[in-house]
């Protein structure tokens, strides 16, 4: 048996509403309805903070260490698995959701800077192909039948292990193939995290009463982050491809 979240949380105001019009198109129920538009809607929230975080870098010249942004980002998702469910708690487990998220934007930011230098759209490009590839992959789940993707998290589980071994093969052995595997295999990866998790965070709420939005938007934002990194670096690389092929034909 799962935790029970009997406590009601405060009704998050704005952007909410345009993502309740669009699951009305959904099956599901308009409870469940409710707490998906809570959960995007902290998703969003998360992903701006976390956009603050890279634009403070590339502002700054990455001027916050890389290694105390992976500090403050794994202390700050810490932080919040340790903070208790509810209302009383609620406030500070917002802003340490934010804290994460903001955090983990910082930890990009070299590779948004690299970006920056190098193309002046792919920072844009990237984030609009993540975004449509989630909403994609978020309204497959949302509109499929309820538990049809449950049988993922067995694959995913062992494609994660894979890919945990090329690391530590490529941290050896460094190469462009092996590089190359958990690039695009990552991307594969994590956008069946998102049909996934998504799936789960419905189960979770209608069998379980999991009302816990913000823990469920940090789930997401993760999976969203992952794939957002993984498309950068696809497209700066065929942007060197390209300049290379430039190069050889003067």
């Amino acid at each position: 048996m799962g935790r029970t979240y009997d406590a009601p949380m405060p009704e998050p105001s704005g952007p909410s509403t345009s993502f309740d019009g669009l699951l009305k198109m959904t099956p599901l129920d308009s409870a469940t309805q409710k707490h998906v538009a809570r959960v995007y809607t902290a998703l969003t929230s998360a992903v701006a903070a976390s956009a603050l975080g890279a634009w403070l870098q590339v502002y700054t010249g990455n001027a916050i260490p890389p290694l105390l942004c992976t500090i403050a980002s794994f202390g700050s998702l810490l932080y919040f698995a340790m903070l208790p469910y509810g209302l009383a708690s609620h406030r500070k487990r917002n802003m340490v959701m934010h804290a994460a998220a903001f955090a983990s934007g910082t930890t990009v930011g070299p590779l948004v800077t690299y970006a920056v230098s190098v193309s002046n759209f792919a920072v844009a490009l990237a984030l609009v192909m993540t975004a449509t590839m989630f909403a994609s992959f978020s309204a497959a789940a949302l509109m499929s039948k309820r538990r049809s993707y449950m049988y993922l998290r067995g694959v995913l589980g062992s494609a994660m292990s894979t890919l945990a071994w090329v690391g530590l093969i490529g941290w050896f052995y460094p190469s462009a193939f092996f590089f190359s595997i958990q690039l695009y295999m990552g991307l594969f990866v994590f956008s069946g995290y998102v049909v996934y998790d998504t799936q789960m965070i419905v189960e979770r709420f209608a069998t379980h009463g999991e009302r816990d939005y913000l823990l469920h938007a940090l789930q997401l934002f993760q999976d969203f982050m992952a794939i957002f990194v993984r498309i950068l670096i696809i497209i700066l690389k065929n942007s060197e491809k390209e300049d290379n092929k430039r190069r050889r034909k003067r």
